[in-house]
């Protein structure tokens, strides 16, 4: 007997688009300009994977002083992290 289990979250079976567009918020929403800078980042880049948006959101709040430049690496493995928890 076979049997099998699916998973599908990337919008064929299940609609999960916005369960993962919210997660960005989630992550970086108490950011001071955190929801402007998301918004700013999916608009220009979305569609994109989890690494490259999350990068890029990282990249901009450094260049605005919101996070340490020496940290970036830090801050995009805890964000990539929590967002793989969220999603």
């Amino acid at each position: 007997m076979l049997k099998v289990i699916v998973f599908d979250f990337d919008g064929v079976i299940l609609d999960s688009n916005h369960i993962k567009r919210d997660a960005y918020f989630k992550i970086f929403g108490s950011f001071k300009r955190g929801r402007k800078t998301v918004r700013n980042i999916l608009d220009k880049f979305e569609p994109n994977t989890r690494s490259f948006i999350i990068d890029n959101i990282v990249k901009n709040l450094a260049k605005n002083g919101l996070i340490n430049l020496k940290d970036m690496d830090r801050y995009k493995k805890k964000f990539i992290k929590e967002y793989g928890k969220i999603c």
